[in-house]
């Protein structure tokens, strides 16, 4: 049976990667490829060969000869007029293809950098489904791998693939990323992977609907629809207040109220398996709060960007076997713009923790044992079990002095106390008349430095000495003082660093060893005395 394939002719650098594929296809099937490509090669015959060796050798070069000339006629074939006269000067379908490699495809080197930036910095566009953005990642992937066995001997594993499918997943997927990460490792493969998110895809709502999952973005305002009862379907109440009696449906509403018993809608911790940490935007639930030198960047699901400005310790309760139990979340960040609390799978699980998620309820086991536990919402999302008991706040008692808050105010005006203590309702003793030392002290008057009218009229003749520390960095060498010797005639100065006050004698040794050329130091004078 005659084989026939209609190749598309290469005429750039727009269709050469389809058309190389194809190319070494049709090659492999002619039994072709290993001569493009310089595994076979023509045999050198000895110089002392038998007459059967050299009969051998023209027949195998004869053969050879006829494999490079169906090689280079499927080559060039299948090109048009201007790269037909680009290979014009290759004589082996060897030299051929490797003039096409150094057209389209650069140095080895800058195609594997090439190919890594764009397998590492892809992302799925709007209109591909989620097979042909795994089958563009999935050509990028082979690619790599075939340049990377090319220059280094060495492959990347197929895990790799799935971590970079999951992490361009949009949020439309964020249920499935808990789910997935819940598999063995043994057990997951990437024809797995895309079987489960196509059911996922033809399971979700059209784009146009407004059914979303929620993800922690930016805060924005929508109009709530009125609520209808569940219980006998008319507008105006709730179900918890329906006045019908009787059985009860199940209810189902927008909200999570009720999802965890005792747990406020606005208080819920939602479990997030791409969290980097715990994260929070009520600021009231830190026992302890320590600030980031400069606010640092968390991004979310649409690629914005919020920002946290600290982390802190957080007492919560675990309902445990209908139980609370007390414990506390630590490195916990502060993020005001966050719409939800967000508890971090990962930190958990680097603490030796497993997780575990089913359609109804997650998990998190230790030691065999469930630790927490968590109720999946009407939005696919895990709500963990969990409250947060509030810091104990101490109410200023009645007998407390207005002196007392003068000095916890940094020492305001009293008058200026006053008004703060009536404003937030805080009961003090107005009518006190107590003056403060400190303050006496802070604006006790002193007499201002005269102009001296004498100066040193030679070098060495007064030398003035000050001390300073300790600072709040130290020196790369570990100092946190420095002593300066200053010259009062030539204004010259020499400062030396020191770890401690003790180390000013040594100094002022060696100072007094360097200015000897200049000669002697008449008087020595320190500005602190």
């Amino acid at each position: 049976m005659e084989f026939k394939a209609h190749i598309e002719k290469l005429v750039g650098a727009a269709n050469w990667s389809k058309w190389k594929r194809q190319i070494e296809l049709l090659l492999r099937h002619h039994d072709v490829h290993d001569v493009v490509c310089g595994d076979r090669e023509c045999s050198r015959l000895p110089a002392e060969a038998s007459a059967e060796a050299i009969a051998a050798y023209e027949k195998a070069q004869k053969a050879f000869i006829k494999d490079d000339s169906l090689a280079q006629l499927i080559l060039v074939g299948n090109m048009d007029d201007s790269n037909a006269e680009l290979t014009s000067v290759c004589n082996t379908a060897k030299s051929v293809w490797e003039k096409l490699l150094s057209v389209y495809e650069q140095s080895s080197g800058q195609r594997l950098d090439r190919l890594m930036e764009k397998f590492f910095r892809s992302e799925k566009d709007l209109e591909d489904d989620i097979a042909s953005h795994i089958a563009k990642l999935q050509r990028n992937f082979s690619e790599l791998n075939d340049e990377l066995r090319r220059v280094a001997k060495t492959t990347l594993p197929d895990l790799l693939l799935m971590s970079r499918i999951m992490s361009t997943l949009p949020s439309e997927y964020f249920e499935f990323k808990s789910v997935w990460e819940s598999v063995p490792i043994e057990e997951r493969s990437v024809n797995k992977l895309t079987e489960r998110l196509r059911l996922i895809e033809m399971r979700l709502p059209s784009k146009s609907t407004d059914s979303t999952a929620l993800v922690a973005t930016r805060k924005k305002v929508f109009k709530k629809p009125e609520r209808k009862c569940y219980v006998c379907r008319k507008p105006g109440h709730l179900a918890k207040d329906c006045w019908k009696k009787g059985s009860k449906p199940k209810v189902e509403g927008d909200a999570f109220v009720c999802t965890v018993e005792g747990v406020p809608e606005s208080e819920v911790w939602i479990a997030d398996s791409g969290a980097s940490a715990h994260m929070t935007k009520h600021k009231n639930y830190f026992v302890d709060f320590t600030k980031f030198v400069s606010p640092k960047p968390v991004y979310v699901g649409n690629s914005d960007a919020m920002m946290a400005y600290g982390h802190g310790t957080v007492n919560i309760e675990i309902k445990v076997n209908s139980k609370w139990e007390k414990h506390h979340l630590t490195e916990v960040w502060y993020v005001p713009d966050i719409s939800k609390n967000l508890f971090s799978i990962s930190q958990t699980l680097k603490r030796g923790f497993k997780f575990q998620a089913s359609k109804d309820e997650c998990s998190l086991l230790r030691d065999g044992r469930v630790r927490l536990k968590g109720v999946r919402t009407v939005h696919g999302l895990y709500a963990l079990e969990i409250r947060v008991l509030y810091p104990k706040v101490c109410v200023a008692s009645a007998d407390q002095s207005l002196q007392l808050w003068h000095e916890r105010l940094c020492h305001q005006n009293k008058a200026h106390v006053k008004d703060i203590l009536r404003k937030y309702q805080i009961k003090g003793d107005a009518k006190d008349s107590q003056i403060c030392d400190g303050c006496c002290y802070g604006k006790k008057s002193r007499r201002l430095f005269g102009t001296r009218k004498q100066r040193a009229t030679t070098p060495g003749e007064l030398i003035n000495i000050d001390v300073c520390g300790p600072m709040q960095q130290q020196s790369l060498g570990g100092a946190k003082y420095y002593v300066c010797f200053k010259d009062d005639f030539t204004k010259y100065r020499r400062v030396f660093f020191m770890q401690s006050k003790n180390e000013v004698s040594k100094c002022l040794e060696t100072f007094l060893n360097e200015a000897k050329n200049t000669g002697p130091i008449t008087c020595c004078r320190n500005t602190l005395q």
